[in-house]
């Protein structure tokens, strides 16, 4: 009996945990080409990686999730005017940026390149786990991975045994190869409605904290979204696109403690400053007003209401590029 556990556990066992450790780190091997279909930005930069044709759209507009609620649900501008790169906050202006490079790689160079998103948009800075989902895990060119170390300030992790990375090298490896490919990058096809903000409504006592605890903090753009800003601009002058930055709407309440506390007056001296020192011979056009919409039309601290809200600001989006349309 002795002899037979000491077998088992000098032999037996040894050989099983190395076989399955080999077997593990064969099926990672494999999967490794697989690009990760988990969220809109993995589908977005495969699309840009992998076009399925050639996309003419002469407006190509980036923003947060509150941008992205719009155009994945909305039609903006004519068939074939708008390409939607929408992303979300947490991948930050760094995602969007490599996005466009890997866009204008594959792609005919667009005549406007516009940011419509949320001020804070511009001010967040992806790290941990956040940076490891939504850059590191989606943009695996060699000098994609170099600019995402040098914005992190930080090297790559040696690579460690896949038994220790189940779901990122194999589980979600797995789920994208079951996943349809996108070949398009997405649009919504209806009509938003001729919305009224005259209708009035109680505001959720909750939305309302949220919206008073988002107007308390500053909106402090950090030297390193300041880099990748001067970098899109380096684009802009390299293939010729010129940049425009509007706002999704804000509530009420946020719009006047910015106005009192001077943080929203403070986020476009420091945007001027960084387009000047590093957009120069670039077309650049900062709105300088924000949109104000009742605080009942938020569902939280920073979404508009669907599909009231939302359609408000769709409206105001068409408007935006019928105007751009008629500059061309």
């Amino acid at each position: 009996m002795k002899d037979g556990w000491r077998k088992f556990f000098l032999f037996k066992l040894p050989v099983t945990l190395a076989a399955i450790l080999i077997l593990i780190e064969a099926l990672a091997f494999a999967l490794e080409e697989v690009r990760p279909n988990r969220h809109d930005l993995d589908r977005l930069a495969i699309v840009a990686d992998y076009p399925s044709e050639a996309i003419h759209s002469k407006i190509i507009v980036f923003g947060d999730s509150v941008t992205q609620d719009v155009l994945k649900t909305f039609k903006i501008g004519v068939e074939g005017q708008v390409t939607n790169l929408t992303t979300n906050k947490a991948s930050g202006i760094i995602g969007s940026y490599l996005l466009l490079s890997r866009y204008l790689q594959n792609q005919p160079t667009p005549k406007t390149v516009v940011f419509a998103a949320t001020p804070e948009f511009f001010a967040f800075s992806p790290d941990g786990d956040v940076a490891e989902l939504y850059l590191r895990s989606v943009f695996h060119h060699e000098d994609e991975k170099e600019y995402i170390d040098g914005y992190l300030g930080e090297q790559r992790s040696a690579p460690s045994m896949s038994l220790m990375h189940l779901e990122g090298r194999i589980g979600t490896k797995i789920i994208s190869v079951l996943s349809p490919t996108p070949v398009k990058f997405p649009m919504g096809q209806r009509v938003p409605d001729t919305t009224s903000l005259a209708a009035d409504a109680n505001v959720q006592a909750h939305v309302l904290d949220d919206i008073l605890k988002r107007a308390e903090r500053p909106i402090v753009i950090p030297e390193k979204n300041s880099n990748v800003l001067s970098e899109i601009c380096t684009l802009a002058k390299k293939h010729k696109f010129n940049i425009h930055i509007v706002f999704a709407p804000v509530p009420i309440s946020l719009f006047d403690a910015w106005k009192k506390n001077g943080i929203f007056a403070s986020f476009l001296t420091q945007l001027r400053y960084i387009f000047k020192q590093g957009c120069q011979d670039v077309a650049v056009s900062l709105e300088t007003t924000l949109t104000v919409v009742p605080d009942y039309m938020m569902r939280d601290a920073d979404h508009l209401i669907r599909h009231t809200g939302t359609s408000f600001f769709a409206n105001r989006l068409n408007e935006f590029v019928a105007k751009l349309a008629n500059s061309y």
